[in-house]
């Protein structure tokens, strides 16, 4: 059974009631601290980064003596990891998948079985992505399962052009192109065929200050 957004949210309304995380609830709007939390869970999802390794991280975190601001930030991102526990705690148990799960399940399953990944590479012998600076970092490692050597991608990207990193995209997945895919060559498109020269000279300007 795959949790569509609303079933997520209300997994973590659910999680939020009865235990964990009281003290960032926002209790006029239950529902908008399960649907923040939602954002959290999957954007750490998409980038490959799981509650233990979130963890590690908080218990690598130490706040200054002084800056209560950062301890209590801490306090919260806390509260949240207990949040994030319990969500993959529950879901596993009632065996469920979210989104992001189909992509992480599929990754885990190549890397676990390299004949059934060798198999789709044999069967995808071109693989063509577009938009590649919206895609997540998720994504993009499941692009290195079903493609290498004998079958590299085509993906046509500029960072320059993100627009949904809000949920999930990484567009550092245009630098780490060449790192991801040893071997792979990079072209650069410098001739804008769409726009007059003035729309170009000026989107290069507005380009140069982000």
């Amino acid at each position: 059974y795959i949790l569509d957004d609303a079933a997520q949210t209300e997994l973590i309304s659910e999680i939020i009631g009865k235990a964990v995380g009281r003290k960032i609830v926002n209790i006029k709007d239950l529902n908008e601290t399960a649907n923040e939390a939602a954002r959290h869970i999957n954007f750490l999802k998409q980038r490959l980064i799981t509650p233990i390794e979130l963890e590690q991280t908080l218990n690598d975190w130490k706040p200054k003596i002084d800056d209560s601001l950062e301890k209590a930030r801490k306090k919260d991102a806390e509260q949240f990891l207990e949040i994030f526990k319990k969500y993959e705690e529950i879901k596993d148990f009632r065996q469920r998948l979210d989104f992001a799960d189909l992509i992480l399940k599929s990754i885990n399953i190549f890397r676990s079985k390299p004949a059934l990944a060798a198999k789709y590479r044999e069967k995808y012998r071109a693989v063509l992505v577009d938009e590649y600076q919206d895609v997540s970092r998720a994504t993009a490692k499941l692009l290195q399962q079903i493609c290498g050597k004998e079958n590299p991608p085509w993906v046509v990207g500029d960072k320059r052009q993100s627009i949904f990193a809000f949920c999930g995209a990484a567009p550092e997945n245009v630098d780490e192109f060449l790192n991801d895919f040893p071997g792979a060559v990079k072209f650069s498109l410098q001739t804008n065929y769409r726009s007059c020269k003035e729309i170009v000279e000026t989107a290069n300007q507005m380009a140069s200050l982000m």
